[in-house]
C-alpha cells in the first residue's frame, strides 16, 4: 500500500472515531406509542404519539395518517406533553387541517425543564355531523437531565419572574423579566 493511501486511511479512521465519540452528545432520542386505527365516513385513520428528547428538552407530536386525502376540517389534533406525575405541561390546543391532506403531525413545541415526560395526544375525526374524539396511547418516558428547571418562578405577589429565553410561542412569558 502506498504512503498516500495509508495516510488517507489514518485520517479517515481518526475522523470516524471523532464522529463516533461526538455523536452521542448531539443525538436526540425518540420513542413512539403503539398505533390506533379507526374508520369514519369511509376514511381509515391511523394515529399515535411520538416523543423526542435530548439533554436539555423534550418535544412531543401527535401524528395522523389517512388512507386517502381527507377534506378540509376532517382531522383535529391536540398534541399534549405530560410530566411523569401526569400533569399536563404543554399542549397545542385543538388544531384542524386547513388543506386536503392524507397525513398530519402537530407538536406543542420544545419544553426545557429537567424531569421525566411522556406524550399522549388526542385526535378528532369528522363523522358527518360533528366529531368523534379519540386519545392516542401514551409514549414511553424520556428524561431531560439538564433542562432549565425553575426557569420561571412566582413571587409573593403572584407575579412570575425569570428569563424568557426559552419562550417559543409567546406563551409562558414571565410578568417580570
Amino acid at each position: 500500500m502506498s504512503k498516500m493511501v495509508k495516510k488517507s486511511l489514518r485520517i479517515i479512521s481518526v475522523l470516524v472515531i471523532m464522529l463516533t465519540v461526538a455523536t452521542p452528545a448531539l443525538a436526540a432520542t425518540s420513542t413512539s406509542s403503539p398505533e390506533k386505527t379507526v374508520t369514519l365516513l369511509g376514511y381509515t385513520y391511523t394515529y399515535w404519539s411520538t416523543l423526542n428528547g435530548d439533554e436539555t428538552s423534550v418535544w412531543g407530536y401527535t401524528k395522523v395518517m389517512a388512507d386517502d386525502n381527507v377534506p378540509v376540517g376532517y382531522i383535529g389534533v391536540n398534541s399534549c406533553l405530560y410530566n411523569k406525575s401526569g400533569a399536563l405541561v404543554k399542549s397545542t390546543g385543538w388544531e384542524y387541517n386547513n388543506d386536503e391532506i392524507s397525513g398530519w403531525s402537530r407538536s406543542a413545541g420544545k419544553y426545557y425543564q429537567t424531569g421525566t415526560y411522556y406524550s399522549k395526544g388526542q385526535v378528532k375525526f369528522y363523522h358527518g355531523n360533528g366529531y368523534n374524539t379519540y386519545t392516542a396511547y401514551a409514549t414511553p418516558y424520556i428524561s431531560v437531565k439538564s433542562g432549565t428547571a425553575n426557569q420561571v418562578q412566582t413571587n409573593d405577589s403572584g407575579l412570575t419572574y425569570g428569563s424568557d429565553m426559552f419562550v417559543e410561542d409567546g406563551n409562558g412569558i414571565p410578568d417580570l423579566i
